[in-house]
């Protein structure tokens, strides 16, 4: 299972979506933002809960305005893209 969390705030378990926030968008082990803020910025942990649980921590720092963010949680590595 995968679970995104944004500090201390879960935003997905699975395919269930927690937080009400319809510019929030999970597909796979990615977490797409749609319509960023700074008030996105954060730290963003994306976990996959196996037998041995592994995680992966993005710290977002949000410097203009995009219309898409996607947070990639791919293990080993992850990445962030951006969308004007």
């Amino acid at each position: 299972m995968v679970v995104w969390k944004k500090e201390a705030t879960l935003i997905s378990a699975g395919n269930t979506k927690v937080i009400r926030d319809s510019r929030l968008t999970v597909v796979g082990t990615s977490l797409d933002i749609s319509k960023v803020s700074s008030k996105d910025s954060g730290n963003y942990t994306c976990e996959i809960n196996t037998d041995v649980p592994s995680h992966v921590n993005i710290v977002l720092n949000v410097l203009g305005e995009f219309s898409r963010f996607k947070l990639r949680g791919l293990f080993p590595l992850s990445s962030v893209i951006a969308a004007n």
